[in-house]
């Protein structure tokens, strides 16, 4: 019975983590909600019963034990929290390219209004990672090496001769929990991560997380090695905010370059 609500629990994790990557909606927010309650008390239940008792049957080294629970805890927290964040996510709207803007003609007493073209009509921005095949790659092949895992996982469910091997069993389910996870994860990066650029600020979507920063909150900009490779670093300018990391793995353009030449370079400070 555990080990069907166990994949019962981790293949909806799962399913939560992708729609949350494509911004999708399934179900009721008031579903997802429910649903993280009831995974965080189904993961305390875990620490609290089961692997107490898998240590007990097993003896693993203190080094290997260690390894996994860390491993396990935060593969669990990430998919926790990832979870939080689709169940509380607004209605996601189509982002905004270069384009120009669609004229929706006014009616009423609004159609003698002067209408004022915008001076900013080329933002947002917004850039993705340049080269996904990697991520892409990796995630198949970690899904590939999940679904062989969930193969033998059922086979030693449905094998009575084999359903005293727990040993076994408690392997092939860490495997498949593992690499469904990484490669989740994986996918989730390559859907999410992106950089847009507005005219007066700029915000980094991770897996997870959006943090953005306002153009003038901006002290100046660094980069890591200072190389034009390097990391590029945007310093805040208010005490106590984090500076916001931009890895150069954004395909950017030259509007991106100009945009930060209006900012102080503090490498040539």
């Amino acid at each position: 019975m555990y080990d069907v609500v166990s994949l019962v629990m981790d293949t909806t994790a799962a399913i939560g983590l992708c729609l949350f990557a494509f911004s999708k909606s399934l179900l009721s927010r008031s579903f997802w909600k429910f649903f993280t309650a009831a995974y965080i008390v189904y993961c305390a239940a875990i620490w609290l019963i089961e692997v107490p008792k898998w240590l007990a049957e097993h003896n693993p080294s203190t080094s290997a034990a260690a390894f996994a629970i860390a491993f396990v805890s935060g593969l669990q927290f990430l998919t926790a929290l990832g979870l939080w964040r689709h169940s509380t996510q607004p209605a996601q709207t189509i982002a905004a390219w270069p384009m120009a803007a669609i004229h929706v003609p006014p009616t009423g007493p609004a159609l003698n209004m002067p209408i004022r073209a915008s001076a900013h009509s080329d933002f947002p921005r917004v850039y993705r990672v340049a080269d996904r095949s990697f991520y892409w790659a990796m995630t198949i092949i970690l899904g590939t090496a999940a679904v062989y895992f969930s193969v033998v996982f059922g086979r030693d469910l449905l094998d009575p001769t084999k359903r005293a091997a727990a040993q076994a069993i408690a392997v092939h389910m860490t495997g498949l929990i593992i690499f469904l996870y990484l490669a989740t994860f994986l996918a989730v990066a390559a859907v999410r991560s992106r950089l847009v650029l507005q005219d007066d600020a700029i915000s980094l979507s991770g897996p997870f997380r959006t943090r953005s920063l306002r153009k003038e909150e901006i002290r100046g900009r660094r980069r890591l090695l200072k190389i034009k490779a390097g990391v590029l670093i945007l310093e805040p300018a208010h005490a106590g905010v984090r500076p916001l990391a931009i890895r150069p793995k954004f395909e950017t353009d030259a509007a991106f370059d100009a945009w930060l030449r209006d900012i102080r370079d503090l490498d040539a400070a």
